[in-house]
């Protein structure tokens, strides 16, 4: 059996669900010989864990942080979580860097 993944070349538009714009741009990146890479907005909505790196040299009023596969996402947050582990909801991919909304640990009653 053929691998049903096609990871290297043009594999033809019925791939691409009559995107036709984005077609001939993959097209002419290919032809070109330029390496690319697609990227599958499939964590948005999602909920996920973010390792708080630091203050986003973006925008100094959100943080930047980690997820899997060491891909950046930038929240606003308080200074203070800075090196911790905190749960993040993905609202968006804005470029190479996913946004979100921080989403506090429920209040623990004793």
């Amino acid at each position: 059996m053929d691998n049903p993944f096609v990871t290297k070349g043009y594999a033809g538009a019925e791939y691409f669900c009559d995107r036709v714009e984005e077609t001939m741009k993959l097209v002419e990146l290919t032809t070109n010989g330029n390496n690319m890479a697609l990227i599958s907005p499939r964590r948005v909505g999602k909920t996920v864990p973010v390792l708080v790196e630091g203050v986003s040299r973006d925008n100094k009023e959100e943080l930047l942080g980690q997820i899997e596969q060491h891909e950046k996402i930038a929240f606003k947050a308080d200074r203070k979580l800075i090196g911790s582990f905190v749960n993040v909801k993905i609202t968006e991919l804005s470029g190479n860097t996913y946004r979100g909304e921080y989403v506090p640990e429920p209040s623990r009653g004793v």
